[in-house]
């Protein structure tokens, strides 16, 4: 019986070797655990992506500025220095059929989580649209509305709180 035990205790130190040796052999191809960093013949900084370069669109959407991504170089305003307060708006379309959905996106840079109240030009005033809001995410915000009233409609959007208005966009319904 003693016998019996001593080699069931051999044998399964014998799995134990060949088991353990095989992980260690496929932890060793894999390079797990290695010294070795994928980054280490990368430039210094740990990067091997160059810089993007950035591009500032203007309203009518022409480039106003470019950098290279030289260090040398700076914009007179980076991407992520936007102007606190400032309330944009665009509209996807610039011409819908009658009841096509119109996409309204925009800015409003330091904002996050301000509602926002889409408004029509109606009869020389500006009138809240059919309780259309919308919610400020980070600095941007996004919408839609869909409307069936005939030629050219003027919307905007406004900061209750504040007062401020975005700037106005035109989207002519119907031919």
């Amino acid at each position: 019986m003693a016998s019996a035990l001593v080699k069931i205790v051999g044998i399964a130190v014998v799995i134990g070797l060949v088991l353990g040796g095989g992980i260690f052999v496929v932890v060793s191809a894999l390079g797990v655990g290695s010294d070795e960093s994928p980054t280490a013949d990368l430039p210094a900084g740990g990067s091997s992506r160059s810089p993007l370069p950035t591009v500032a669109l203007t309203p009518s959407g022409a480039p106003s500025s470019t950098t290279s991504g030289d260090p040398s170089e700076s914009p007179s305003e980076s991407p992520s220095e936007k102007p606190k307060g400032k309330l944009t708006l665009a509209a996807g379309q610039s011409q819908v059929a009658p009841g096509q959905q119109i996409d309204l996106t925009g800015q409003y840079a330091g904002k996050d989580g301000t509602v926002l109240q889409v408004q029509r030009r109606t009869g020389g005033s500006w009138q809240p649209f059919a309780d259309v809001t919308v919610r400020v995410r980070g600095d941007d915000f996004s919408t839609y509305v869909v409307t069936s009233q005939n030629g050219e409609q003027r919307f905007r959007v406004l900061d209750q709180g504040t007062g401020t208005a975005s700037n106005p966009v035109t989207v002519t319904v119907g031919g």
